[in-house]
């Protein structure tokens, strides 16, 4: 069984508590859909976390690791509060999340941050 789990955004706690709860449910797999570590309280803990959880881990790239190298300059209190979040990882830490893949496919389903054309949009949004 796969546990999807989208949008982190450095809540160790509620990380936790939601790892275990897919744990006790029996999965088998994880996919973690993006934006993990950023505007959140426990950045360095929550990045070292999401780096421990055991194989098959997938992981799909948000716009939050997208905007560590292509912040939105439309955008000013996202890009202040980049440069903090900036500072409490290594270059290479950066690169990681940054690197991740855009989509994932799992048995014939694929996984984007967002929707297909855009990080930051939504399905939802689309359809009304």
């Amino acid at each position: 069984m796969l546990a999807v789990l989208y949008d982190i955004h450095a809540n160790l706690p509620a990380l936790e508590a939601v790892l275990a709860d897919a744990r006790a449910k029996r999965a088998t797999a994880f996919l973690l859909g993006g934006d993990l570590v950023g505007f959140g309280p426990f950045q360095r803990e929550t990045f070292a976390a999401v780096r421990e959880i055991e194989e098959p881990t997938i992981f799909v790239r948000g716009n939050g690791e997208r905007w560590l190298r292509e912040p939105p300059l439309d955008r000013p209190e996202v890009v202040q509060n980049l440069s903090e979040h900036l500072g409490r990882f290594s270059d290479e830490e950066i690169e990681w999340l940054y690197r991740l893949p855009e989509r994932a496919e799992v048995d014939g389903a694929v996984y984007v941050h967002g929707c297909w054309w855009s990080d930051v949009d939504s399905f939802a949004r689309q359809l009304r």
